[in-house]
Order: structure tokens, then C-alpha cells, then sequence
């Protein structure tokens, strides 16, 4: 399975979509300096001044079995941090399910690399035996909701949180004509080619 592979957004924007090591520590600090106040809280669910050693080391030491993390970055700038991470842990109490979380940054964000690093982590959790991507939403961050429901997850409340589930071995997002679901599966198929996955 390839560390690292290119992809194009429908702007024309070069990806280079590669793993996340513990060399890029600094990345990670760089990038979230770059995050809003408002993007930390929904993304860390608490206020961060900075980011911690024991935040930065659980962020890079990604074993890409247990821990999936992938970023997406400038192939022309490789020295910036970069547009964007997307991580997936497996639960330990059900191996099964993965918690995905995505982290764009402001001024790439509403280009499509969400659904790119999602599709891209959907056919690798898939691919290591997962049958289930879990993301958890605060409720007050209505836009990632919103964001997950078009995509078509499944909504379950759960008080200060939502929990959205998406089955990775249904392949019902194939005959959908909702316009997010088309690009989502459009990324998978592309994904699933470029790893060998299932078709």
C-alpha cells in the first residue's frame, strides 16, 4: 500500500495526499497556529492556547493500523503545513469502528479537500477491516452536521454531541443523486483504484 499519492481538486489545486510521520511535528504546530480560536473548539472540543507534546505526539505517532493520519499538502510548497490532516483511531473496545476526525485549514476550506482526505481515509479504514467511520460533532458546530448528514451519515444525539456513523460496506452512496454523495463516492472509487481496494 503506497504512503503517499497525488490528486487533483476540481479547482485544479495539486494534492499530495501523503502519511502523517512523527517528523512533522513542527508541521502540526505550524498549522495549528494558523487555526482560528473557533476552529480549535470545534475540532479539540476545549480552548487550546497551543498545542502540547502529549497532543502533538498522540496527532504524529499514527501506526497506520490502529491510528490512521494522512495529510494533504502543496506539492510545489512543501515546506507549509499543508491544506489539511485527516486522522482515524480504531476503538479498542470494538475494532470494528473508527472515529474519524478532519482538520481543514481557513483558507482552504469549502474547496472539496474534506471529501477528499474523508474518501481517502473511508477506503483505508475499509481496507484494515472497519466496518463503521464514527464522527463526533459538538452540537454547536452546526456547519460539520450539516456537513456529515449531506454526506449521508447516520445522526444519533447523545446530549452535548452528535454521533454520525457511516457504514463503509454499504454501497448505497452509489445510486444517490445528492451532489456531496456523488463527489464522496467519486473520491472512493478513485481511492479504491489507487489502493487496490474493492471496486
Amino acid at each position: 500500500m503506497p504512503a503517499s499519492i497525488f490528486a487533483k481538486l476540481s479547482d485544479g489545486s495539486e494534492l499530495l495526499l501523503r502519511e502523517v510521520t512523527a517528523a512533522d511535528r513542527e508541521r502540526a504546530i505550524d498549522a495549528f497556529d494558523r487555526l482560528n480560536s473557533g476552529d480549535i473548539a470545534m475540532r479539540f472540543w476545549r480552548d487550546l492556547i497551543d498545542i502540547n507534546d502529549e497532543l502533538l505526539d498522540r496527532l504524529t505517532s499514527a501506526d497506520q493500523i490502529n491510528h490512521l493520519a494522512w495529510c494533504a499538502l502543496n506539492p510545489e510548497r512543501l515546506e507549509d503545513p499543508g491544506y489539511g490532516a485527516g486522522s482515524v483511531w480504531r476503538l479498542k473496545n470494538d475494532p470494528s469502528v473508527g472515529e474519524i476526525s478532519l482538520t481543514i485549514l481557513p483558507d482552504y476550506q469549502g474547496r472539496g479537500l474534506g471529501i477528499v482526505l474523508f474518501g481517502l481515509l473511508w477506503v483505508l479504514a475499509r481496507l484494515l477491516g472497519m466496518q463503521i467511520l464514527r464522527a463526533n460533532v459538538l452540537n454547536a458546530n452546526h456547519r460539520a452536521l450539516s456537513w456529515f448528514k449531506r454526506l449521508g451519515g447516520e445522526v444519533h444525539s447523545h446530549g452535548a454531541f452528535y454521533e454520525i456513523d457511516f457504514c463503509l460496506m454499504d454501497n448505497a452512496l452509489a445510486a444517490s443523486e445528492i451532489p456531496s454523495q456523488v463527489e464522496l463516492t467519486r473520491w472512493i472509487h478513485f481511492f479504491q483504484t489507487e489502493f487496490g481496494g474493492e471496486s
